[in-house]
């Protein structure tokens, strides 16, 4: 089972324990968070594939990839993925 799976379950059993008749507010803040941070993950991933890639030089490295491979040097946080 993958995370999102788990994710999606737990959200499912939280918000049908806490209330049986409506789907309840921490449910549905759960799953908002759930999709804004499975929405990240995709930024990154894309990101750090392109980086690979620019790295490797099968593609030419744009300044945004250039900035996140610098901020990784520095340990901090991509502008791109804030």
């Amino acid at each position: 089972m993958t995370k999102k799976v788990i994710l999606y379950k737990l959200i499912y059993y939280l918000s049908t324990f806490l209330d049986k008749k409506k789907k309840s507010s921490l449910g549905n803040f759960l799953l908002q968070e759930c999709e804004k941070f499975n929405n990240l993950i995709g930024i990154i991933k894309h990101s750090i594939d392109q980086l690979k890639q620019a790295i490797t030089g099968k593609i030419v490295m744009s300044p945004v990839l250039e900035k996140i491979y610098f901020a990784m040097f520095e340990n901090k946080v991509p502008q791109v993925h804030r």
